[in-house]
């Protein structure tokens, strides 16, 4: 089972657009210990950890064959809308193992927070991808946001890119 410790974890990345070599980005992720072992191993650099989820590896097993075939599937990618999606997914399963292990410690406030993040994490891929350009979402992509949403807000906007433009070869055209 799943077991949480009061750890969570701040990113920093350079800055594209840094005059100095020495300034960096500062960003919060929420990311399982199986991904943050490769994203180090690639060069991230940690500042700060202030949640951590365990879980036992041993009777969990697809956690980490998610994670990895999840990264895989994003570094075989040329699109880098697909590639921001694999993130998401990552991302998205992280905060839904949190939100239910808030649940499952009765922690409600704590577990409507992450409900809030997982929404507006959706919501800021979708308008994302819509902002200036053609943006997709596959029926499966967005039928798998749907599962993840807590909100109808967010609903909303999946009917929304599910149903907007022509659909090609699986894909839907949004915004």
């Amino acid at each position: 089972m799943v077991r949480k410790k009061n750890k969570r974890h701040n990113q920093s990345t350079p800055s594209a657009t840094s005059a100095s070599a020495e300034e960096t980005q500062s960003e919060s992720l929420i990311v399982t210990a199986t991904e943050l072992q490769e994203l180090v191993r690639q060069g991230l650099i940690v500042d700060e950890v202030h949640e951590v989820l365990e879980y036992d590896r041993k009777n969990m097993p697809w956690i980490d064959n998610f994670v990895h075939a999840s990264m895989e599937l994003e570094n075989q990618c040329n699109d880098p809308r697909e590639k921001a999606f694999h993130a998401l997914m990552r991302e998205l399963f992280g905060m839904k193992a949190f939100r239910e292990t808030s649940i499952q410690a009765g922690l409600i406030s704590k577990a409507q927070d992450f409900g809030n993040k997982i929404d507006n994490r959706i919501s800021d891929f979708i308008i994302q991808m819509g902002e200036g350009k053609k943006g997709w979402l596959s029926r499966r992509s967005v039928a798998i946001l749907r599962q993840m949403s807590t909100t109808k807000r967010v609903i909303d906007l999946l009917n929304i890119a599910k149903n907007k433009g022509p659909e090609t070869r699986g894909q839907i055209i949004i915004f």
